[in-house]
């Protein structure tokens, strides 16, 4: 096995570890390095060894952390450099391994941005692959997670970065190699600088692989909230919009309390923060201002009332941020100097422009890598969360870094910037969930933009397209990205609009995990209720399937022509079901959908939602015979299946 193979390259310190310094190229532990200890843990359903090195030519003190998930057929390491003295150049610092097999065949997506997590299929006897973050958001057009298979290997490799990383996959006569890490490292390190390398994870699989990836997922990556596995969530969201106040916020609030909408928490997005030159937002958008701070001409308590309320209720409440930012235009920033005296002018690390809807937008980029501004932001942030006693975090992260990053590097500190910032960056979210033990989290960049491994250990990746509030009317798109994304991210969320509340097929493409009904202040007394309290009920019906096993009946597209069939079931809960969509012009009249993954002599239940007509069937049956659907254009069948005890 390919795990076991790489367990013992790094009991012989043949660690896939390639780099040069001061010119010399490095290949592994095997020369120039000393072993100075050696430890090892039980971690949660795996064991953790930890191995302190010594380079000597530079004397910096490699820490190697080795996590393995034998059942789960998963390792991954990381390692960590530490400089007692000023160093040469370290240069190329990345992971290189062999893959053996031939026909080696490279299967994944790329990002949100990229064509909306679109699928590719490369054959490597064909051509090399080589991808590269370079706007600096590690999901955004493309997407760290990738399926190799060989004629002798199948795996799941994974590489975490936060910033601007690359990877390339090559088929040799031994096996495909792969080689990943962060991009452009050329630098010395300072004297008690330290020094990350990206997280590298690989996972066996022989069949299934999608359900291999999500049990590892589910039980040893995605974090807890309150000390237990996350809930199905629905969310009460006011709005992104300017001209907000108290007054607007409760007015929403009280429409849905009045219509009986029993949601789990208050999602508050964009329109509560400041201009960034006092206490206020005079240019009453979001992206002209401060999105740490409160605008307390709008919000004179700074939302405790609303925390209050929906304590009392027992309720929870999101608020957003985009902490990394400052958008105060810049004909204004001695304003926000004037305003923040304890801010220092050499923690913007750069600035960022783009024109936007006839709109330029700027922001300068704040430097998370300095431990000084990282504790001020912070401080701002928890005033914040505090004052409105707001229990659940969401950042944004609106802007590409990369560019900033590197011209802020010197010639001789090429990658320091990023590697510092992005350090810091999980050390922002590590301060925020010391703080609130238990807290749930979202992570957001422009939708899907930073949804790497080690981000989504600290928080759930719910809003993962902008596409979500953008296009609420693409709904066979959002199927296509919902049916990729559940391979790799058993937990997301899609925005319940107006439009979804009219239409049944719209309606059962925003079922998740979380659902946020998202009606704006200007539209929602507009909305049927009674006909979304209908949507909500059977989504109820059907939420808890969400974190078992994930098949795809049909293969994924984003078409108005085919049909687009996927089915889960959740042995724990002994629930799953079916949802079948045919598009508007699919000629189609009748399916039949073949399930997967139930026991063969068990007997299930089966109920059609519409109809609540109900069938029951042996799994063997339901595996190879299937049940038909009839359907006709622009139709959403929904089955419940419950297995008989």
């Amino acid at each position: 096995m390919l795990i076991d193979d790489l367990k013992k390259q790094f009991q012989q310190n043949e660690l896939p570890i390639v780099f040069s310094y001061d010119g010399q190229e490095y290949s592994g532990f095997n020369r120039d390095f000393e072993q100075l200890s050696s430890n090892s843990e039980q971690i949660n359903r795996g064991e953790c060894h930890t191995t302190l090195y010594r380079h000597i030519p530079s004397g910096t003190l490699w820490t190697v952390i080795i996590r393995h998930y034998p059942e789960y057929n998963a390792l991954e390491w990381q390692a960590e450099i530490y400089a007692p003295e000023k160093t040469g150049i370290f240069a190329d610092i990345h992971y290189e391994l062999n893959v053996p097999g031939t026909h080696g065949r490279l299967l994944g997506n790329y990002g949100d941005e990229g064509g909306g997590y679109k699928e590719f299929d490369f054959s490597l006897d064909n051509e090399r692959v080589y991808q590269e973050a370079e706007t600096g958001r590690p999901t955004h057009y493309v997407f760290p997670y990738y399926r190799l298979e060989t004629d002798q290997n199948k795996i799941a490799a994974v590489l975490s970065w936060q910033g601007a990383w690359f990877s390339q996959f090559e088929q040799a006569a031994d096996g495909v190699n792969i080689s990943m890490g962060q991009k452009n490292i050329c630098a010395y390190l300072e004297k008690g600088e330290g020094f990350r390398l990206p997280l590298m994870l690989i996972q066996e699989y022989h069949s299934d692989p999608t359900n291999a990836w999500r049990r590892f997922y589910i039980d040893c990556n995605m974090p807890l909230v309150k000390g237990e596995r996350v809930k199905p969530l629905l969310a009460a969201f006011n709005g992104v919009c300017a001209g907000l106040n108290n007054d607007i916020v409760r007015r929403v609030k009280e429409t849905y309390d009045a219509h009986g909408i029993d949601y789990d928490f208050w999602w508050f997005d964009a329109g509560w923060g400041t201009d960034g030159t006092g206490p206020h937002n005079k240019s009453g958008w979001w992206y002209h201002g401060v999105n740490f701070e409160m605008n307390f001409e709008a919000f004179p308590d700074g939302l405790e009332w609303l925390g209050k309320a929906l304590k009392r209720e027992g309720r929870d409440f999101m608020l957003w941020f985009e902490p990394e930012v400052v958008r105060t235009p810049p004909e204004q920033l001695e304003e926000f100097f004037k305003a923040h005296p304890q801010f220092k002018r050499e923690w913007f690390l750069g600035t960022f422009q783009k024109e936007w809807c006839g709109i330029i937008l700027t922001a300068q980029l704040i430097d998370l890598g300095n431990a000084e501004c990282l504790k001020w932001l912070e401080e701002r942030i928890f005033e914040v969360m505090d004052r409105a006693e707001a229990n659940i975090f969401r950042i944004d992260f609106n802007i590409p870094p990369a560019q900033i990053w590197a011209e802020h590097d010197r010639p001789d500190r090429r990658g320091i910037t990023e590697n510092h910032y992005c350090a810091g960056y999980l050390q922002l979210l590590k301060d925020i969930q010391s703080r609130y033990p238990g807290i749930l989290m979202d992570s957001c960049a422009s939708g899907g933009g930073r949804n790497d491994l080690e981000t989504l250990r600290l928080m759930l990746p719910l809003h993962y397209s902008d596409h979500q509030d953008m296009f609420p009317q693409d709904t066979n798109t959002f199927i296509y990205m919902q049916q990729v994304l559940y391979r790799w991210f058993p937990y997301i969320k899609n925005f319940m609009s107006p439009f979804s509340v009219l239409d049944k097929y719209a309606a059962r493409t925003v079922y998740n995990p979380c659902v946020s009904c998202a009606f704006a202040p200007e539209e929602i007394d507009n909305i049927d209720f009674d006909r979304l309290k209908e949507h909500l009920k059977e989504w109820r019906l059907i939420n808890k399937a969400y974190m078992g096993n994930y098949y795809e009946l049909e293969k994924a597209s984003n078409n108005n022509t085919d049909i687009k069939a996927f089915m889960f079931f959740n042995k724990e809960e002994n629930l799953g079901f079916v949802m079948v969509f045919c598009p508007e012009n699919c000629t189609q009249t009748a399916y039949r959908a073949v399930l997967q993954g139930l026991e063969a002599q068990k007997i299930y239940s089966l109920e059609d939602i519409d109809t609540h007509n109900v069938l029951k069937m042996q799994g063997d049956l339901l595996c190879s015979q299937g049940i038909e659907l009839n359907l006709a254009p622009r139709t959403a069948r929904l089955i419940k299946i419950s297995g008989e005890c």
